[in-house]
């Protein structure tokens, strides 16, 4: 009995022991598997496009980090066929480079986009590659991690082999520091600004009584802030009769349909609010900072 009793009571411990090491093994609920896009780095002034056509060293460099995105099972979405498939829109006919390159970052739903560059040296001994990468929040354009790979040197004309090898070099720990601030992100959520200011010809300051609670304007607008945004968290910067300035209110990266919330969303939100309080208000957005009036 008592052999009985020693054997399942070290049955017991190896189960325990193997869940535990199957949990700290197991971070598919922690980790975060955000869309990624691998643009070409281009320099002011440079056509895109005429840059991916001219130069074949640059697509190589691109798929050879896509590839080592996807081979860690991420979501990707390729760059070259969003740009041939926009060129062929009306709207992409004039804009400049940034433009072009911002046009494709914001309609891919990607999350992330990440800017690849490379450096081919050749000497005698062979050739090297180096790889640059630099990872943004497509959102915002943070900047989420930079990183630079070298390859072997190797005697060979295959820049594709020299790109991987470089890639691999360094995609490991650029992915671990992307990685960890973008799940910063989608915890804590985006930072956007937004001003709100009285238009010269309102009869209104943020100390008059509005809505049915009969309170300053100021303090409506603060709990509202305080309820819409992510988390409740938003940082008052400034406050005047005139005036209310916030530099950081959060919104959430996802909105309920799972989509990527945009701020035009948040937008209908504010028109409704002022309305609410009987008070009409004009709105603007430039990049993530938001302009409100209030007439």
């Amino acid at each position: 009995m008592k052999k009985v009793f020693i054997l399942a009571f070290i049955t017991c411990i190896v189960h325990w022991q193997n869940t535990v090491a199957q949990d700290e093994n197991d971070t598919s609920e922690n980790t975060v598997q955000p869309t990624i896009m691998v643009i070409p780095f281009v320099k002011e002034g440079d056509d895109i496009r005429k840059v991916i056509e001219d130069d074949p060293n640059k697509r190589i460099s691109i798929s050879a980090v896509k590839q080592g995105f996807d081979s860690r099972n991420y979501t990707t979405i390729d760059f070259i066929g969003k740009l041939k498939s926009m060129s062929r829109e009306s709207a992409m006919a004039g804009e400049n480079q940034v433009s072009i390159k911002q046009l494709i970052v914001e309609n891919s739903g990607a999350d992330i986009y990440v800017e690849v560059d490379y450096i081919l040296t050749e000497s005698e001994s062979g050739s090297m590659v180096e790889i640059i990468l630099q990872g943004y929040d497509a959102f915002s354009g943070q900047s989420l991690s930079n990183a630079t790979g070298r390859s072997r040197i190797f005697k060979t004309n295959k820049l594709g082999i020299l790109a991987e090898d470089a890639t691999k070099e360094c995609i490991e720990d650029f992915l671990n520091i992307m990685i960890q601030k973008f799940t910063n992100i989608v915890e804590n959520g985006r930072t956007v600004t937004i001003n709100i200011t009285l238009g010269a010809e309102s009869e209104y300051n943020m100390d008059s009584r509005v809505g049915a609670k009969s309170i300053p304007l100021k303090f409506a607008i603060r709990q509202w802030l305080k309820k819409k945004s992510y988390k409740g968290y938003y940082h008052l910067q400034g406050s005047t009769k005139t005036n209310i300035s916030v530099d950081d209110f959060r919104i959430p990266i996802k909105n309920e349909y799972g989509e990527n919330y945009q701020l035009d969303e948040f937008e209908f939100e504010v028109f409704t609010f002022f309305e609410d309080l009987g008070l009409a208000a004009s709105t603007s957005i430039v990049g993530t900072s938001m302009q409100i009036s209030i007439d």
